[in-house]
């Protein structure tokens, strides 16, 4: 017999207005409301597969399978943050159009869902998954913050957001962060108002104070957190900082797999970027960092000769992610030769602070 699936609140949320949901049975996708313009975008991102490892895997659209279910996903305020799934159909494909996605093929036996109609509630593969304490880092990129269909009003406004912040001088602006403690056994969160007070000549201690939980730089941005102890904590648990080599790593992947977008988007000119973000993710926790590190040190010694199983590939813990994620306003149709320079002078300026942050770990053995 099937097992109950429900949408439940996605809690892991650092930035944006949308009320993002995970499935009850497993944190393999998020679900996403959105509009045509985002559902456009990942189909039409289909017809360029060298960026689909920049994004996240989507597998569709997906609503509750009845009106009621309907209803209290498009609610702006869910009442419980829980709605529940029919279980009565039990196909196991997801339609995209002309995409089908076999996900018992991928993930059997971890993953399990009925079958879900088709509406405008993107189905997305959660970059979360691997992770026992993620710290996040929603950066949005550009200096761009709206799209040909904004009205003179928020046009007005999303002008005013660039340029009384750092989206306007290095066309990027955090816009929401979560980091972990691995010390004192606690989340910090950061919302909106602490990424528009950065400036050009701050954001680097900001960015610091993200990459080294257990630092001056995250001490000195006490005043602008919000707190979550770890109600799992215990007394065996293993309260140190994450180690020297693991950081350096985690920043390096950082700035390959950035320096990778944005060769990818200057070779696509018609790709238009507006309001989208990089999100930036790493483990927090000592104990599964090292579990993680120590699974990549024997992987390295698997002979060549030797593949890895699907499975142990696709849901193996992770070290580090980062994805372009937010295309709400995005478009693959821009009539254009070069890309945005703006958009752009976003990723220099990205990668030269993480540069810049690979000297300071140096410099103050952080």
């Amino acid at each position: 017999m099937m097992e109950e699936c429900n949408l439940v609140h996605f809690d892991q949320q650092v930035a944006g207005h949308d009320k993002l949901m995970l499935m009850s049975t497993n944190d393999l996708i998020v679900v996403k409301p959105c509009k045509k313009r985002e559902l456009d975008f990942y189909q039409d991102a289909l017809n360029f597969p060298d960026f689909q490892d920049f994004i996240p895997e989507c597998y569709g659209t997906v609503r509750a399978a009845t009106e009621k279910d309907l209803k209290l996903l498009d609610k702006s305020e869910l009442d419980d943050g829980t709605v529940k799934l029919d279980n009565n159909q039990t196909s196991d494909h997801i339609l995209f159009q002309s995409k089908i996605i076999t996900f018992r093929q991928k993930f059997k036996p971890h993953f399990n869902i009925p079958n879900l109609i088709c509406s405008q509630n993107l189905c997305l593969e959660n970059v979360l998954h691997g992770f026992t304490k993620p710290c996040i880092l929603d950066l949005k990129m550009g200096s761009l913050l709206y799209d040909q269909d904004a009205t003179e009003e928020k046009r007005k406004r999303m002008i005013n957001h660039s340029v009384t912040t750092t989206s306007s001088t290095l066309g990027l602006r955090f816009s929401g962060l979560k980091v972990y403690n691995s010390v004192q056994r606690r989340y910090a969160t950061f919302e909106k108002k602490y990424g528009q007070s950065r400036t050009a000549e701050n954001i680097i201690d900001a960015l610091l104070g993200f990459l080294f939980p257990v630092s001056i730089y995250a001490s000195n941005a006490e005043k602008d957190a919000k707190y979550i102890t770890d109600k799992t904590d215990q007394d065996d648990v293993k309260k140190e900082k994450i180690p020297t080599k693991y950081s350096k790593w985690v920043i390096e992947c950082f700035i390959d797999t950035i320096k990778e977008i944005r060769e990818s988007i200057i070779e696509h000119p018609n790709l238009q970027l507006i309001g989208s973000s990089l999100l930036f993710i790493y483990e927090g926790d000592r104990a599964a960092a090292d579990s993680t590190w120590k699974q990549m040190l024997e992987e390295d010694d698997i002979p060549e000769n030797k593949e890895l199983k699907a499975d142990d590939d696709d849901l193996s813990p992770k070290m580090c992610d980062i994805r372009l994620i937010d295309f709400a306003h995005s478009d693959w149709h821009a009539d254009r030769k070069d890309q945005d320079p703006e958009l752009v002078k976003g990723f220099d300026n990205i990668i030269a602070l993480l540069e810049d942050c690979l000297k300071r770990q140096r410099q103050e053995k952080l």
